[in-house]
């Protein structure tokens, strides 16, 4: 078992190695900083598709790629990333489970309801027909 954790932690960080590099040799557009973010974000998005959904660190590099996102400011990227988390991990159910009143879903709510997508909003609601049953 320590074996095969020490392989995937050096294949992970070959991956990690190889992004580090493909992006320290984009060129740098100094007349033109929207061409620039769009290549340099379709550039690193891509390299991070090359990680399997079983990766112990996929969430982590995609968080770090949502975090590139949100300093140049790319919705689209933003908005994939998100979808990625959502989708090859355990965040939503994470964070539902971390509700534990009427309360934390109010606050919820008011924060970002017309954001929410379908099947958070059910969640939320379905959350709140438990806490009103107890």
């Amino acid at each position: 078992k320590f074996r095969n954790s020490e392989i995937q932690k050096f294949r992970i960080a070959e991956k990690l190695r190889s992004i580090e590099e493909s992006v320290s040799k984009i060129p740098k557009f100094e007349e033109k900083p929207k061409s620039a973010k769009e290549f340099v974000l379709k550039h690193v998005f891509n390299k991070v598709v090359e990680f399997e959904e079983d990766d112990v660190h996929f969430n982590d590099t995609v968080s770090g790629i949502l975090h590139l996102s949100d300093m140049y400011d790319a919705p689209t990227a933003i908005r994939r990333c998100e979808e990625l988390l959502l989708k090859n991990s355990h965040l939503k159910n994470k964070c539902l489970s971390e509700i534990t009143t009427i309360s934390d879903i109010q606050l919820i709510v008011s924060l970002n309801f017309k954001e929410m997508d379908l099947s958070t909003s059910q969640s939320l609601l379905q959350k709140s027909l438990e806490f009103s049953n107890k």
